[in-house]
């Protein structure tokens, strides 16, 4: 997006949510409401003026990404699949927007619109996105916004609202900023980043992915936290961020199993892209679009998508885009099973930048049932479905360089090398290659293997093979995979890789 964007809306003349077709509609929402053109071009420049003196025609692009997990999952606040109860008032659903609004005062982006689907409210900001589900948040800010000033915010309304005491997981991440000496404390150092969330978190562990001398991702994440896994049933008087009382019949705690399901099949791709093509991105800016004095930043965002393909990615999709005086663009989408993605767009040759997000399940339409696309998962298929979306992404933009990471949470303990198959490779060679598996490792070639022992480690090795993010981007058209990194977490799988045009 770009560094005009719109002027603060007043908690009480926030557009309520939409809902997408087929979600059952939630008490109190309606349509969007959009800021007219005059309103739109008088955003912050003032707040700004100093540092466009420093930086002329330049934005900071580049997304700080916080997720803070509350619980594992959805049925730990007595909603999912077999849940009667509206999930819009459930746990973190119940917070009223008038306190959203306060947080993200903090971090200093304001909220131009919002919409919701299922389980998730998207609130589209000045500064990227804000997503609401019942156990979770996901705040994702660019510019010279504050953002982990919103983490001990998030904990107080945690508690306040919803009772919950404890975090069960936090993660945070971003890429190398173009203008790191512009950022305000703590985020103009990695260093600093990881010191202000290590007086907060005592279970955080900070990562560097890529190379420390070139385009990197950075990483912090805190290990699963058992205490936060107590049973939260939904309250019999909890507020609605709407003002009214939620209430339902009561729910039984999920089973470990219940839960645990839910939270392997988290998923989130990221595609950040510099360098872009300008002749791509021209749609991006407003002078180069057929457009009336009278458009509105919405409608605005609406003709974007379409000249650009964006409205094909996910066709079946609610979005709610953002065209900005005088360019940048930003789009949330929701699908109706409640998964998001999300686009946003600095233009400016000087500072080129794209990014896209998405938790849809690789190869879904986010229009069929969870536990269907659950059991139709395929490893093969998604990693074609990651190559498809990262082609027609890619193919939007064209961008110069770009990195792509496959976060997938797992709940498959590591197999041995002794227990995998011959044809994958095994330990490491001591140089950090990885070697070919000698007779001694390959299961079944021991006189000790027998068919039940080799059934076992076959199942063993599938299971692991399952939970891996997928991949399959080493021959993309135009570009050259230059670097691709896979680190193990707790319950997680990180694979980054980097590129560069051909």
């Amino acid at each position: 997006m770009h560094p005009s964007a719109a002027p603060p809306i007043p908690s009480d003349q926030l557009s309520p949510p939409l809902v997408s077709p087929g979600v059952p509609a939630i008490a109190g929402q309606g349509g969007p409401t959009d800021l007219p053109p005059a309103a739109t071009e008088a955003l912050a420049a003032a707040d700004r003026a100093e540092e466009e003196m420093v930086y002329p025609n330049t934005f900071e692009g580049p997304e700080k990404l916080l997720e803070m997990w509350f619980k594992p999952s959805l049925a730990y606040v007595g909603g999912g699949p077999s849940s009667s109860a509206d999930p819009a008032t459930l746990g973190l659903r119940c917070v009223p927007r008038e306190q959203w609004v306060v947080m993200l005062n903090l971090v200093h982006c304001e909220v131009l619109n919002v919409i919701a689907a299922g389980e998730v409210e998207a609130f589209l900001l000045s500064e990227s996105s804000l997503f609401v589900y019942p156990h979770k948040v996901i705040l994702k800010t660019c510019g010279t916004t504050t953002l982990l000033h919103a983490v001990p915010e998030l904990l107080r309304l945690a508690r306040e609202v919803c009772g919950w005491d404890h975090l069960w997981r936090l993660f945070y991440s971003r890429k190398r900023f173009m203008f790191p000496d512009r950022q305000p404390h703590p985020h103009r150092d990695w260093n600093h980043e990881v010191t202000f969330l290590d007086e907060l978190f005592a279970n955080g562990s900070a990562y560097t992915v890529g190379r420390t001398n070139g385009d990197h991702w950075n990483l912090y994440l805190t290990s699963p936290n058992p205490v936060a896994l107590a049973y939260s049933p939904p309250s019999s008087s909890a507020t609605r961020a709407n003002g009214t009382v939620a209430s339902g019949p009561p729910t039984q705690p999920p089973s470990p199993t219940r839960g645990l399901v839910a939270h392997d099949h988290d998923i989130t791709v990221e595609i950040l892209m510099t360098e872009l093509d300008p002749e791509a991105v021209r749609h991006f800016h407003r002078a180069h679009l057929p457009l009336e004095p009278t458009t509105t930043a919405a409608e605005g965002g609406r003709l974007v998508e379409d000249l650009t393909g964006i409205s094909r990615i996910y066709p079946h999709a609610r979005t709610d885009s953002y065209l900005f005086t005088p360019c940048g663009f930003s789009l949330n989408g929701l699908t109706d099973d409640g998964h998001y993605f999300t686009i946003h767009v600095t233009p400016e040759p000087e500072c080129s930048y794209a990014s896209f997000e998405t938790n849809l399940r690789l190869g879904s339409t986010g229009r069929g049932a969870w536990e269907e696309e659950v059991e139709a998962y395929s490893p093969a298929s998604a990693a074609q479905a990651l190559k498809t979306l990262v082609e027609q992404v890619t193919d939007i933009f064209r961008p110069g360089k770009f990195s792509a990471t496959v976060f997938k949470s797992h709940n498959v303990e590591k197999v041995p090398s002794s227990m995998m198959p011959p044809a994958v490779h095994g330990p490491s060679d001591g140089a950090g290659q990885r070697g070919p598996l000698s007779s001694d490792t390959v299961p079944g070639r021991g006189a000790e293997s027998g068919p039940a022992d080799l059934q076992s480690q076959f199942e063993a090795w599938r299971r692991f093979a399952e939970s891996l993010p997928p991949w399959n981007l080493e021959s993309l058209a135009s570009y050259r995979q230059s670097d691709h990194i896979m680190y193990e977490f707790d319950n997680y799988w990180l694979r980054f890789g980097y590129f560069t045009r051909i």
